[in-house]
């Protein structure tokens, strides 16, 4: 007997979920690979020297608004797509986008590290585009993880559901399959932690003078 066929459509709310990963990684990777495709360009145009002593929002602002988004945007692309395919691995795809970006972006917060966030130079860098010197890049970083923060809890909320990891259970390994919810043991003491530490980044980022 080989059991019930198995349903290869995501439900419902897993299929907007997932579709809202697929907006979010196009988004994120659209803008970030431009910033980044730009930044290349002046770097292209301004030569070595001026990355590094000219204008160091360039360097900066190819890490923090070019390569770190596009990075998470890809991400959250095949996340949505392995979601869509109601694989395992689309699932825990969709957990890692669901907490590893926000928790990266309330270290970056907290940390406030200069590689990243650049200081103002001594040529006016402050006020020039893309630079930590006015505060952009840091009040990004900042409105950015109090947006990701009810996202990453509706994603969490979802793919962590005994039914919904049950359905992607079933998918791979076979209908009669019992999904394996250790990790519904483990994973929320994660969550716990990622929490403060978000609440404790939002609360220094709204407070510190950029």
């Amino acid at each position: 007997m080989s059991g019930a066929p198995v349903n290869l459509r995501p439900s419902a709310s897993v299929a907007i979920a997932a579709a809202a990963q697929l907006l979010a990684g196009s988004v994120f990777a659209a803008s970030g690979g431009l910033v980044l495709y730009n930044c290349m360009c002046q770097l292209a145009l301004t030569g070595a020297t001026g990355f590094g002593h000219g204008s160091p929002s360039l360097a900066s602002g190819s890490v923090s608004l070019g390569a770190v988004p596009l990075f998470f945007g890809l991400m959250s692309l095949a996340a949505g797509v392995g979601v869509f395919r109601s694989r395992e691995w689309g699932r825990r795809f969709a957990l890692f986008v669901s907490t590893v970006p926000i928790l990266c972006c309330a270290i970056l917060v907290l940390l406030y590290p200069r590689w990243v966030f650049s200081r103002p130079g001594p040529y006016g860098d402050q006020y020039a585009l893309l630079t930590v010197g006015s505060g952009i890049i840091y009040g990004i970083y900042v409105y950015t993880l109090l947006l990701l923060v009810p996202i990453s809890a509706w994603w969490l909320a979802i793919f962590t559901r005994p039914r919904v990891i049950s359905q992607f259970t079933r998918r791979d390994r076979g209908a009669n399959a019992q999904p394996t919810l250790a990790e519904h043991q483990w994973f929320w003491v994660f969550v716990i932690i990622d929490s403060f530490i978000v609440l404790i980044a939002l609360l220094v980022g709204f407070t510190r003078r950029v």
